[in-house]
């Protein structure tokens, strides 16, 4: 397996991708060694073993020495010819897991251990996987771009601030997640101004990118594939939208990897014959609902709260199940980049 461009940046979680040509036979001899820096912990990433196979070691560091917390290995990978895949290797609570093209491909034991058959995208480069990797990596030069000034001239207590606030919005977050979990509908409101705040560019500094920038981290969320295509018009139904659009961690059919940034570029809405992107109608409805009264809703909020799903234990119109889907995908990832506040106070920062 040959590495053609390792994206070597972690979203959150401990999970990285890897963009390689997997050539069949694999060549035999020493693997290719990869190795993320965790700043507590290393992960090691070994391509290109005699069995086929993909391993990685997390490590722990204390001091000058090092201690392995977890191993994994993958099932034999096998190719008919030069493919390019898409790798994922992540670490959490002391265990390690694979994924390739989205498919998991970890080694469990002995019994299921049959060889992966990789299989062809039917277009190369337009596979969802490799389609979005590129515009990922575009997303994070640009958001660094975008804050340059801002990174250039924040001093460390107002990048301290920046950090602490992050970490107050996640736990704003998860107590409203909690209190929806009980049936306290209310928290929607709470819930779709905090969105606002932290993803929205319209007039003001976006605070989740803003952290993220000031540490070159990727904001990565999960979606089924081909997510930005425009949702269909049909005739006889005004409203239609993607009640639930992401994931925080990979899990079929949420398995495309998306900068949060791209993400919000894609279409929720379709109103008619007017298309509305996640950006806008968390603007409109951080702006509305989620700030004042306002005396004249736009047409998007009657016709999403019209409309009513639920159980016994909780109901919600359809606004309030998107923005709680939201709520729960991008919480966990403000937690993630709020983390690096210890760096900050460093003075890495």
């Amino acid at each position: 397996m040959t590495a053609l461009q390792p994206d070597g940046l972690p979203p959150h979680h401990s999970t990285f991708f890897y963009v390689w040509t997997l050539p069949a036979p694999w060549p035999p001899g020493r693997p290719n060694v990869h190795r993320q820096d965790l700043g507590a912990a290393e992960l090691e990433v070994y391509v290109g073993t005699d069995e086929g196979r993909i391993s990685a070691i997390l490590w722990e560091r204390n001091g000058n020495n090092r201690m392995a917390i977890a191993e994994g290995k993958t099932r034999p990978i096998l190719a008919s010819g030069q493919e390019i895949v898409i790798v994922s290797v992540r670490s959490e609570r002391g265990k390690i897991e694979f994924r390739l093209n989205g498919q998991s491909v970890t080694y469990l034991n002995s019994l299921d251990d049959e060889p992966v058959m990789v299989q062809r995208s039917g277009g190369g480069q337009s596979s969802p996987f490799l389609r979005f990797a590129e515009k990922n990596r575009k997303q994070l030069a640009r958001r660094a771009g975008t804050f340059k000034n801002l990174i250039e001239k924040k001093d460390k207590a107002s990048r301290e601030h920046m950090f602490s606030s992050l970490t107050e919005e996640a736990k704003i977050l998860r107590n409203c997640l909690e209190g929806l979990e009980r049936g306290e509908t209310f928290h929607i409101r709470t819930i779709s101004s905090r969105l606002r705040l932290l993803l929205v560019k319209q007039g003001q500094v976006p605070l989740l990118q803003a952290c993220a920038a000031l540490k070159k981290l990727p904001i990565t969320v999960y979606c089924p594939p081909y997510p930005d295509q425009p949702l269909p018009f049909r005739e006889g139904l005004m409203v239609s939208i993607t009640l639930d659009p992401l994931r925080a961690n990979p899990e079929p059919p949420y398995t495309t990897p998306v900068d949060v940034d791209l993400w919000l570029s894609f279409d929720a809405l379709l109103l008619g014959d007017i298309n509305i992107t996640n950006h806008e109608l968390i603007s409109d409805i951080g702006n509305t609902i989620g700030s004042h009264l306002d005396p004249k809703p736009i047409p998007a909020v009657v016709s999403l709260r019209s409309g009513r799903i639920g159980s016994i234990d909780m109901t919600l119109d359809k606004l309030q199940i998107y923005f709680m889907n939201i709520a729960k995908a991008i919480q966990p990832v403000c937690e993630f980049v709020a983390s690096f506040e210890h760096e900050s106070r460093s003075g890495e920062l």
